[in-house]
């Protein structure tokens, strides 16, 4: 197979790309929480300014997903109310899985370096805005105890009746939630090797690093979770084959 390595071939490029890698949704709680493997893919245009320097946009759509477990953390939900008397049960061991879909734009500037005939070492910094498709989060946790309590006066109660206990209710498995993460905003980062094939064609090998700047917790999630932050993270593979016209 031949190749060669004019100054310039073309400058505008366009590619298409499959990603592989780690992608999660990162927790900030001081608990258990771990990310997932994902995958993706985009297409991309690059503007070459000149041989060295570029600029890069196009559309990517990756899937995060995360898990949190708070075993030392106990949550009350309030089960039903009647005359005044709230019914709660208290949970422990608390878990949640936790997913997000999201098309991301990126804005990054690219520069390749011509370290030998047929190889090139190219490297991009930038940022990337991201727009949520979709998100839900899957919670369950044990049941530690039931109480009964009266807001107004301050009083619970934790030994009731057998006839005010909910029936069937050993485990908090609520139904899956659907979660609009919002808009995300990530410091991206992109190394690896060009081969420039003979015509307009060239294929890129590298890794990547997508590091989220913005907090996506919502309200309802830090209180049930007890969770500070929550950040997009994607790192792994990028494979991307690239033509110019």
């Amino acid at each position: 197979m031949s190749f060669f390595c004019a100054p310039l071939q073309a400058q505008h490029k366009f590619s298409a790309y499959p990603i592989a890698g780690l992608s999660s949704l990162r927790f900030t709680l001081g608990e258990k929480s771990q990310g997932a493997w994902g995958i993706g893919g985009g297409a991309g245009y690059l503007y070459e300014v000149n041989a060295i320097w570029g600029l890069m946009t196009g559309a990517e759509i990756m899937t995060f997903k995360g898990a949190v477990e708070v075993p030392h953390h106990t949550f009350v939900d309030t089960k039903y109310s009647m005359s005044g008397i709230n019914f709660n049960s208290y949970y422990t061991n608390y878990k949640a899985d936790i997913r997000a879909t999201y098309l991301h734009i990126p804005l990054m500037v690219q520069y390749k370096d011509f370290i030998g005939g047929n190889y090139i070492f190219y490297a991009a910094a930038g940022t990337k805005i991201g727009f949520a498709l979709s998100g839900s989060v899957k919670e369950t946790a044990d049941s530690a105890v039931y109480t009964a309590s009266l807001p107004p006066y301050g009083i619970e109660m934790n030994q009731l009746p057998p006839r005010y206990l909910p029936p069937n209710d050993a485990n908090y498995a609520p139904p899956v939630k659907k979660v609009n993460f919002g808009v995300n905003a990530s410091l991206s980062l992109e190394a690896g090797m060009c081969w420039r094939f003979k015509g307009r064609m060239n294929l890129y090998s590298g890794l990547f690093l997508d590091y989220g700047l913005t907090d996506l917790a919502h309200q309802e999630i830090r209180q049930s979770m007890a969770i500070n932050t929550v950040r997009l993270l994607s790192t792994g593979l990028k494979l991307k084959l690239e033509f110019g016209i």
